[in-house]
């Protein structure tokens, strides 16, 4: 895991968790499905001269498309909301701590979240790949989206000045090509995988309790990251396998 930001110094960050009038919000894209279209052969039309023949009619050389559906692995997302929501239940019973909000991973949440510059933290839970970052659609399908076009939406959403967009967190493998985008963009704060090795979602879902349990409690950004890191490799769960 790595802990990108664009602050020299991080003791001169505030918490993303400190900023009572916004709160964190947890995107989720999963489970999903890849559409995609498979040749299949199609009957001929059959010859009025021929429609009283018996047996079926020959298959043309020709294809047609055909729509396949495959599923994409699912991840734990209700456990590792549920892990956070518990986290901040810990932390504000010593002060008080934000709101969360669960959305699904739409393009348009996700622009309308940073337009709306109405949260301090961003949470992605899904998948991503070095060319893309796969976001949800309305149906349930995977919308692929580029690193180009994802770094024009964020370029264009997020604002120039006075953003209370402060931290990203992308809970995904393969996920710090989309990070170096959010960083370009003017987020101070993004925690995303470096490895080329996946994140299990025990470990994920260990990650994420911890780092915003430490954030609620008032701990740096990257204290907090210090704290779920180490959280992560002292799990019973761990294995020697996990992504850093």
């Amino acid at each position: 895991l790595e802990s990108s930001s664009s602050s020299s110094s991080s003791s001169s960050s505030s918490t993303a968790a400190s900023d009572s009038k916004t709160g964190i919000v947890l995107l989720f894209a999963s489970p999903l499905v890849m559409l995609s279209r498979e040749p299949e052969e199609v009957p001929s039309p059959v010859h009025r001269d021929a429609a009283s023949s018996n047996g079926p009619p020959p298959l043309l050389n020709r294809q047609a498309s055909a729509v396949v559906v495959q599923p994409v692995e699912s991840l734990d997302v209700e456990r590792e909301c549920d892990l956070l929501l518990q986290s901040l239940s810990d932390a504000s019973r010593a002060q008080r701590v934000p709101k969360m909000s669960v959305r699904c991973a739409t393009y348009d949440t996700l622009t309308s979240l940073l337009t709306m510059n109405s949260t301090t933290a961003l949470q992605f839970s899904g998948h991503c790949h070095p060319d893309f970052i796969a976001l949800e659609t309305s149906s349930g399908s995977a919308h692929l989206l580029d690193m180009a076009a994802l770094r024009s939406a964020l370029q264009s959403s997020i604002p120039k000045t006075d953003s209370n967009l402060k931290l990203v967190t992308l809970l995904a493998c393969h996920s710090f090509k989309a990070a170096t985008e959010f960083v370009d963009a003017g987020v101070p704060h993004v925690v995303a995988l470096r490895s080329n090795r996946r994140i299990r979602d025990v470990s994920a879902a260990e990650f994420s309790r911890s780092f915003y349990l430490a954030l609620a409690c008032g701990r740096t950004v990257q204290d907090a990251f210090d704290i779920a890191r180490h959280a992560v490799r002292s799990s019973p769960t761990y294995r020697s396998d996990d992504a850093d």
